[in-house]
């Protein structure tokens, strides 16, 4: 790996669901996704070892049913029915997250390759207007770029701790006691990726 060079990242804008905007994706080479792959192979057993219980995106035997069938089931119990929910979408994180962050915490070791690919500049070429055709290049500064094939499981590393926040909330003599003195969450998180929801006995 000492010669390789990451490309540049090809812009393209596609349709979020839902909504009219558009979703910025940077799409890498051939070349480069193909390595992505060889380090996702890498790091994706180590990062599940440190995932957050309560994650379900970009996972292995995990996915948006398996989140939503949690979510049932904790609504469905008898206590549940004066619960709260709280649902939250990150704004542009995958666009946010700290390039320092994620080469201090991200399991590999020889961290370059991922550097350049976090670096890698994008390239966009104007499709309207008097400038039409000609190429800008915008430098990348933060971010994971949505179209490499690392970037979830990227999203997934800077996000992973939430879970431990909302244990350390439930561990403050705060249980309440439901079925014969069983001890039981007050809290529960629900993430897919930065989507995620929280369930809560009170508004508070």
């Amino acid at each position: 790996m000492d010669t390789y060079k990451a490309q540049g990242l090809k812009r393209a804008w596609i349709p979020k669901e839902y909504t009219t905007e558009l979703r910025p994706l940077g799409i890498p080479t051939v070349k480069d996704r193909a390595i992505q792959i060889l380090f996702l192979l890498a790091m994706e057993p180590v990062a599940e070892t440190q995932a957050d219980e309560s994650s379900y995106g970009f996972r292995p035997f995990r996915g948006c049913a398996t989140a939503i069938t949690v979510i049932r089931s904790l609504l469905d119990k008898k206590h549940a029915r004066d619960t709260w929910v709280y649902d939250a979408d990150l704004t542009k994180c995958f666009d946010s997250i700290s390039h320092d962050f994620l080469l201090n915490n991200t399991f590999i070791h020889n961290k370059d390759p991922l550097q350049q690919w976090l670096k890698a500049p994008i390239y966009e070429t104007i499709t309207e207007g008097p400038n039409k055709g000609k190429t800008i290049i915008t430098p990348n500064n933060r971010g994971t770029p949505q179209g490499g094939v690392i970037s979830p499981i990227l999203c997934n590393i800077a996000l992973d701790g939430m879970q431990r926040l909302i244990d350390k909330h439930n561990s403050k003599g705060n249980i309440r006691k439901f079925n014969k003195g069983m001890g039981v969450r007050i809290l529960h998180l629900i993430r897919y990726a930065d989507d995620f929801v929280i369930l809560s006995p009170s508004k508070d």
